[in-house]
């Protein structure tokens, strides 16, 4: 990140006002110190509510129901600091407290409660109360004004399809603090050599200028683990050394679908919440299994799960690493119940071929596979018998002779003919 030059902006304004002005022109200085202050903090919000919006909405786009992604941010903002900065959420249609630090405020409606806002990315809006700011659902960033005389600064972002408003706040008062020690530093220096005042002034300016470095060098190392989380180590890479167009083929590549038997029937007949729970904690073990044999976890569409071997580094391909994985998940569905009486099972699809693979999307990125050998697994999958693993004659043959498999004969897949398929037993 491109160091902040605050304070050599600064250093250099006091030790010429000084010489040609003396103390008149140290309110201006301070001034724009405030000013460019408020301007970097704003930047820091946006970057956090930004990133958070995104993040929510990826939750709600993977299935996370709006009560959990709700109580789920509250529990990570509860108990913050007010006076460090803090975020919360806000219902734009009656502008009730979705979350905050203080739960107590949970359920209340900024309406009454006062606040003025000053748009300082339009400035034309001029000020208005801070709850029709809010309504206007565009994201914005500025200053908040309580009737107490409280000032944060606060950048507001809409959830993209939703109703929430995610608010990140900073408390003025630290960096007034050190504006005011700043200028008091001026005024008893004042009648000294400028280059003795500009010193330390210009150091002061520095702890400021570093404080937003570091607060941005933070945003942007969170950023960053986002990206990790969504997009392989190598994708990521290429996407922050600005490369658009992410497109690669594969000549081999091993995919696994999993699907739960049965879910949409599991939900109506048990409790949701329960249901979902348990589905999150099985696709978390699913995902530490495949990055324990080195395979890409790709995505999960409801209760569906996919990954891949061989990319996006081909020369990581290894099938017999996927029956491995294949195994281990069938082994782990024999110990897990939804209740007593109620066992979990799934189907297993595997195919090994060509591949295209790359990123989707521009504001929300999605690592992809695409071809003929995806759709057969997926053919593979939905044509299994429950508890079982189906697989392909060309996986069979690619995946060395540790395994034991079960000829199932040829069977015709919708929209790819017919194939010779076995179920994968064990190992030898």
């Amino acid at each position: 990140m491109k160091n902040s030059r605050l304070y050599l902006f600064t250093f250099i304004g006091i030790l010429l006002s000084l010489i040609i002005a003396g103390a008149l022109a140290a309110p201006v200085i301070m001034n724009y110190v405030r000013k460019t202050y408020v301007t970097l903090q704003i930047d820091v919000n946006m970057r956090q509510a930004d990133n958070m919006a995104r993040i929510l909405r990826n939750l709600l786009d993977q299935g996370e129901s709006p009560e959990m992604v709700i109580d789920n941010l509250q529990a990570s903002v509860e108990g913050s600091e007010v006076d460090r900065g803090y975020l919360c959420m806000i219902d734009k249609g009656d502008g009730q407290l979705l979350c905050h630090p203080d739960p107590g405020m949970i359920g209340q409606s900024i309406a009454p409660m006062g606040q003025t806002f000053s748009d300082l990315l339009t400035p034309s809006t001029g000020e208005k109360p801070w709850i029709d700011s809010i309504q206007g659902g565009a994201g914005t960033g500025g200053l908040l004004v309580y009737p107490d005389g409280t000032v944060e600064i606060d950048y507001f972002t809409p959830v993209p399809g939703t109703d929430w408003i995610l608010s990140s706040h900073e408390n003025t008062k630290r960096i007034e603090g050190e504006i005011a020690l700043i200028q008091y530093t001026l005024l008893a220096g004042f009648g000294i050599l400028g280059l003795l005042i500009a010193f330390p002034a210009s150091w002061a300016a520095r702890r400021v200028s570093r404080r937003y470095e570091r607060t941005i060098e933070k945003e942007q190392a969170r950023s960053e683990n986002l990206l990790l989380n969504v997009l392989p180590a190598p994708i990521a890479a290429r996407l922050k050394d600005d490369e658009t167009a992410i497109a690669d083929s594969y000549d081999q590549v091993t995919v696994l679908f999993a699907d739960i038997v049965g879910f949409t029937k599991l939900t109506r007949n048990s409790d949701p919440a329960k249901v979902l729970k348990l589905l999150n904690s099985l696709f978390s073990t699913f995902d530490e299994m495949a990055k324990s044999y080195g395979m890409e976890k790709i995505k999960t569409i409801g209760d569906a799960w996919m990954a891949a071997s061989g990319l996006p580094v081909a020369e990581s391909h290894n099938p017999g690493a996927v029956a491995e994985l294949a195994l281990d998940m069938q082994d782990h569905m024999k110990r897990t119940y939804l209740d007593k009486n109620k066992p979990f099972y799934i189907r297993i699809g595997i195919h090994t071929g060509p591949a295209a693979a790359g990123v989707v999307g521009i504001s929300k990125f999605a690592y992809d596979l695409w071809g003929e050998t995806v759709n057969l697994a997926s053919r593979l999958e939905s044509t299994c018998e429950k508890g079982k693993i189906h697989v392909s004659e060309t996986f069979r043959n690619a995946s060395g002779r540790d395994f034991n498999y079960e000829e199932r004969g040829e069977i015709e897949l919708k929209g790819l003919g017919a194939h010779r398929t076995w179920y994968l037993t064990g190992r030898s």
